[in-house]
């Protein structure tokens, strides 16, 4: 990969391009994605190509009608029998039919979620010194930055984005690794994630006909891990992806939107927009929560 002084990345034949050469080189430089666009870059490097062997292996190709379901839960402690029983019956009928539902109404203050997302823009937005300190595939780091995208030991082509990550429950004794800007946002957010998942379970356990409890007993509610992405301008967004097709294994995984509408999730053969919603949450329940008969 060879940087022109006019901002642009010359192109690589097939001969001589070495995916494995040009990663590192990425990787060595610490900049992120973020820091291709700071540069001025106008082709994006060839790593970050996709190949769409297929036109319906892009999404958002092809525009669906379908709709996720969308679940108020406000007041759910307090309402009575049939409308408690009538959220339970959506939250059964959009878990066997989706997977994924948006939820509303949850009770996560708007100042929370918009905290979180400050912080996250704050870290990727500040100068790549104060960044490169956190650059790791350490496990053992609680707090990494672009520790995610780029593991290499899963052989893949990169998406352009960049990301911070952090295990936040259990409290990791050396949580003082997080910056201190993010340390209040991401512990206040995420205080408030546990007790929506927590009520989440509640009803999911008992959409399955089991005690309220059960699944919070059985541990699904333990553990939680964050990931804040961060998608800078793209100059060849034609050629790449924000995030690849995938499935998740968490057992619940919940995502806050911005005002950009990029999230699309695949049913029934089709990639279906997930508009955002003011103060909604895209809740994911993962490959480990299915359940075979």
């Amino acid at each position: 990969m060879v940087v022109t002084t006019n901002g642009e990345i010359q192109a690589s034949s097939m001969l001589d391009y070495d995916q494995e050469k040009e990663f590192q080189e990425h990787f060595d430089n610490k900049a992120g994605v973020k820091g291709l666009v700071d540069s001025g870059v106008k082709k994006i490097p060839r790593i970050f190509h996709h190949n769409f062997k297929r036109l319906e292996d892009k999404p958002g190709m092809f525009k669906s009608q379908l709709s996720v379901p969308i679940i108020d839960v406000s007041g759910i402690n307090q309402l009575d029998a049939t409308k408690h029983l009538a959220i339970v019956d959506k939250l059964r009928d959009a878990s066997k039919k989706w997977g994924f539902f948006q939820v509303v109404n949850h009770g996560i203050p708007i100042s929370v979620m918009d905290n979180m997302i400050t912080a996250i823009r704050r870290f990727h937005e500040q100068d790549i010194e104060k960044k490169k300190k956190h650059i790791t595939l350490d496990t053992r780091r609680v707090f990494k930055y672009n520790g995610l995208p780029f593991d290499r030991s899963r052989l893949r082509t990169p998406v352009w984005n960049d990301c911070v990550s952090s295990s936040v429950d259990p409290l990791a004794p050396n949580f003082g690794q997080v910056p201190e800007g993010f340390r209040t946002p991401i512990l206040d957010y995420t205080s408030h994630v546990k007790t929506l998942a927590v009520t989440l379970f509640e009803l999911l356990s008992e959409a399955l006909g089991l005690k309220t409890n059960h699944l919070k007993d059985v541990g699904c509610a333990d553990g939680l891990f964050f990931v804040g992405h961060y998608y800078p301008p793209c100059p060849e967004p034609e050629l790449t992806l924000g995030g690849t097709n995938h499935t998740d294994i968490a057992f619940l995984n919940i995502l806050v939107q911005d005002e950009i509408g990029a999230l699309q999730v695949l049913h029934q053969n089709e990639w279906v927009d997930v508009p955002p919603l003011p103060g909604g949450l895209v809740v994911n329940f993962g490959d480990m929560m299915q359940a075979s008969h």
